[in-house]
């Protein structure tokens, strides 16, 4: 009995300092899109039927309809269509090629999605890290 008691404890432990170890927040919508965000300073507020969720780097809105799950993750991860307009202002986009070689500025998804060629990118704008498809 002790040896079981013991064993959990340690089991306890054990997951509670692996806690610590992921970085960031993916949260997934009801469609399937995925949007990652640095845990680093991170505040997450439900207000009037929307989750918000802010870093030093920027804010992701959503209404709770839209979302589908929020996990922890080692490394960002998302899957999803360009940034929204209202991702956009004022902002501009880097765009990386999926071996990590940086392929530049651009002021809007939109625009990169245009010059780049087809194929799939990582995008981060505001804090905020997706990967899109350019067909």
């Amino acid at each position: 009995m002790k040896k079981l008691l013991s064993t959990i404890i340690i089991l306890t432990g054990t997951l509670a300092a692996q806690a610590y170890d992921y970085p960031y927040l993916t949260v997934q919508k009801t469609d399937g899109a995925a949007v990652s965000m640095a845990v680093e300073s991170l505040v997450i507020t439900f207000s009037d039927g929307q989750l918000v969720a802010t870093n030093a780097e920027g804010t992701l809105s959503l209404t709770l309809s839209e979302l589908s799950t929020m996990i922890f993750e080692s490394s960002p991860t998302s899957i999803d269509s360009p940034f929204e307009a209202t991702d956009t202002a004022d902002t501009q986009v880097e765009v990386y090629g999926t071996n990590g070689m940086f392929m530049g500025r651009f002021n809007s998804a939109e625009q990169a999605t245009q010059q780049l060629r087809a194929g799939i990118y990582v995008m981060k704008q505001n804090g905020i890290t997706k990967k899109v498809a350019v067909k």
